[in-house]
């Protein structure tokens, strides 16, 4: 980082309220994203399962239900132009994609509880870390930090999960079914949008805004 993060007691008053209230914002994000990640998922289950084993959590069926569609859904694979906005449940017991859900339940559920834990660490402190000038990265952390502990909620309690987003499009006849998601995959997604922007751009903008200043200053120390 450019700037040093200063102590909180080295922060006048004023910035020092600035830092509260920021840190607030934040709380709100974090506890306003779970509560409306695990919510939905909760209504999901509730509306979109339609049965489920009470031995096997790989053996459920669900319904879907269409909010948005633009052409003729029975066509759709092989006739564009198509596209769907639907929810339907899914339990996803792997990582993004479906990937590594064909593991063993005994290699699977520690796996990735074990590594969901570790990224929660990293994230937590890169936050911390981060200068409280920072704005867009504080808050890009924060995003991927609330979708990770709501994703990682429950695979805790459920050892899976609850994805139920499901969108799907034709395009000059590319027919694609895109995984389904969850506010928490949401909020990850946006989080890394919003921490590459702040990387490659106003970290740039950052690092001329001190080279200015250090010019300018050197001049004021040669007059």
């Amino acid at each position: 980082m450019l700037i040093p993060k200063m102590s909180f007691t080295h922060l006048s008053k004023t910035h020092k309220k600035a830092v509260i209230l920021s840190s607030l914002c934040l709380l709100t994000v974090i506890c306003s994203g779970l509560a409306l990640d695990q919510t939905t998922k909760h209504l999901s289950e509730k509306n979109l399962m339609t049965w489920s084993s009470p031995d096997n959590l790989r053996s459920y069926t669900g319904s879907l239900y269409r909010i948005v569609e633009w052409g003729n859904h029975k066509t759709a694979r092989t006739t564009g132009p198509y596209f769907a906005f639907n929810l339907s449940y899914v339990r996803n017991p792997g990582a993004a994609w479906g990937s590594f859900s064909n593991l063993p339940d005994h290699i699977r559920i520690p796996f990735f509880n074990i590594i969901t834990i570790l990224c929660i660490i990293v994230i937590l402190g890169f936050l911390i870390k981060t200068p409280y000038s920072h704005r867009t990265s504080r808050l890009a952390h924060t995003l991927i930090f609330t979708g990770a502990l709501g994703n990682m909620s429950d695979r805790f309690r459920l050892n899976y999960v609850i994805d139920w987003i499901d969108v799907r499009w034709n395009v000059a006849g590319w027919y694609y079914a895109f995984p389904n998601f969850n506010v928490a995959d949401i909020c990850i997604t946006f989080g890394a949008t919003l921490f590459i922007t702040d990387a490659l751009i106003l970290e740039s903008l950052r690092r001329r805004k001190l080279a200015k200043q250090t010019v300018d200053t050197t001049q004021v120390s040669a007059n």
